[in-house]
């Protein structure tokens, strides 16, 4: 990521970036402590009604009219609640400063104090919080943290009454994130905000200025290949601009390639397949870009870099880069596409859920578990949501937002993400554990520091091979799961 230092984010740009949110609640967040909500309530009575007649005796009629009852509800008790979130410089500024005054806003007798660290962080403390007896109310965590934290009892489980995940989500969420997996009885801990995928980012001026729109990306490997050496200018050993920069996100470049030619690291949970040819075949495409097609240097500042620079036509990102470029380069003109492929035809790349909210208070108190599961219900609700998927790069997991223009393909910063997450664009393993993760990255370096493919590949398939049996990875599917599920596919 850049290192260039980033202008905190004004309420004028955040209004501009994410839509807003509500000033009333707002206002109402900084005013005086609201007195209890006066309800009218509508009931029925019956009042005898005296009606003269003729012989001028009195008769008895019954009618019922409607009368206005006021109801006094009772305070609710004051609760002051921890929220732990992951430290994204995009996010925090729209949590602290508006969403968290808008929920309070909201419950008045809800005190919300948040704190922000790096995700490693977060997760060590979080565990050990927990067995201190006094962890967070609410936290986000990692995906791949989630089995441990489950096993280790430190998540409490959704009331099965606040939210229907299947009909809120889709029903691939609602089977993976039930557990243990199949369990109709099972739990859910946690919930994605969205997936996440990656694309390729272009400069809208410098296309321009060399005749080319972004329909003219073109969607097949070879005349992508020819058409960014056209663009690519170098000086000596130097690129002074690139046609499509991805130094340093060259693992990206790899799993592309092999996921559209139907390679998988993993065949399930206990095997790999990490040792198939087309998976070798994968790595050797990536060192292709740069030996053999000229599209970058080694030597290049991180493709992002050169991409804000000015100095590339195109540049490869995972799209959490949205928030950072709308944030940070709010006159860049920048839009996406997804991948191109070796037919023209998807599916383009991997995508991976960004998971999620999680309630881990231990207190036993009705009245602050109510207000810990209303956090976390306003933070997987639509308006939190619809605000940190725009800055977190995600296709929201809440279908009532996905729907949102926005988060369509007629959004050009949102291309890339829009159709590589409609059915049959996109692959998905599932959630593998950190170790592995540490382990495969290894094999990029290894390949580009001429290490031969064969030989990094089987080093790093025998150290996966050693530990995966220590590890439970219950949302690990894999070539095997993904294949006997085309139902995931519908997100």
């Amino acid at each position: 990521m850049s290192e260039e230092k980033r202008q905190p984010l004004t309420r004028r740009d955040f209004l501009r970036i994410a839509g807003g949110v509500a000033g009333g609640a707002l206002l109402a967040a900084c005013g005086p402590t609201p007195t209890p909500e006066v309800i009218e309530k509508v009931v029925k009575e019956t009042v005898v009604v005296e009606k003269e007649v003729a012989k001028e005796v009195t008769k008895v009629v019954e009618k019922e009219v409607e009368k206005v009852v006021t109801v006094t509800p009772m305070a609710k008790e004051p609760a002051t609640l921890k929220l732990w979130v992951t430290d994204r410089r995009t996010i925090n500024n729209m949590t602290k400063n508006f969403m968290m005054p808008e929920f309070m806003g909201r419950h008045a007798h809800i005190t919300v104090e948040s704190e922000f660290m790096p995700e490693q962080d977060l997760m060590t403390k979080l565990n050990t919080t927990a067995l201190a007896g006094n962890p967070p109310d609410i936290a986000s965590i990692d995906e791949q943290s989630l089995h441990i934290l489950i096993t280790q009892g430190i998540l409490q489980p959704i009331p099965d009454d606040l939210i229907d995940v299947e009909q809120e989500m889709g029903s691939r969420i609602a089977a993976w994130y039930k557990l243990p997996v199949g369990d109709p009885n099972g739990k859910y801990y946690a919930l994605p905000n969205g997936t996440m995928t990656s694309g390729l980012y272009y400069n809208e001026e410098l296309l321009e200025q060399n005749g080319y729109t972004w329909e003219d990306i073109p969607k097949k490997w070879d005349d992508f290949i020819k058409w960014a050496q056209e663009l690519t200018i170098w000086e000596g050993d130097e690129v002074k601009q690139a046609g499509f920069a991805f130094n340093k996100q060259e693992y990206a470049v790899q799993q592309s390639a092999m996921y559209q030619q139907g390679g998988f690291y993993f065949k399930n949970a206990q095997e790999l397949a990490i040792r198939d040819e087309v998976v070798l075949d994968s790595y050797q495409f990536m060192l292709d870009f740069y030996d053999k097609y000229k599209l970058d240097s080694r030597t290049s500042p991180l493709c992002r870099d050169l991409f804000t620079l000015g100095q590339a036509v195109t540049a490869v990102s995972w799209t959490w880069w949205n928030g950072f470029l709308v944030e940070q380069f709010p006159n860049l003109k920048w839009g996406t596409v997804p991948w191109p492929t070796f037919t023209g035809e998807p599916p383009y790349t991997r995508a991976d859920d960004d998971v999620g909210f999680v309630v881990a208070t231990q207190s036993d108190d009705p009245n602050h578990l109510d207000a810990s599961w209303a956090l976390w219900r306003f933070l997987v609700g639509p308006d939190y949501q619809r605000q940190y998927c725009v800055l977190r790069g995600v296709q929201p997991a809440l279908l009532s937002v996905r729907g949102e223009e926005q988060f369509t393909e007629k959004s050009p910063q949102w291309q890339a993400v829009a159709i590589t997450m409609q059915p049959g664009n996109y692959i998905s393993e599932g959630i593998w554990a950190k170790e592995l993760d540490d382990i495969v990255k290894t094999t990029h370096s290894a390949v580009l520091e001429g290490t031969p493919i064969k030989e990094a590949i089987e080093q790093v398939a025998k150290q996966m091979e050693q530990i995966m049996p220590t590890l439970e990875q219950p949302l690990l599917w894999g070539k095997d799961g993904w294949a006997a599920h085309p139902e995931w596919e519908q997100m």
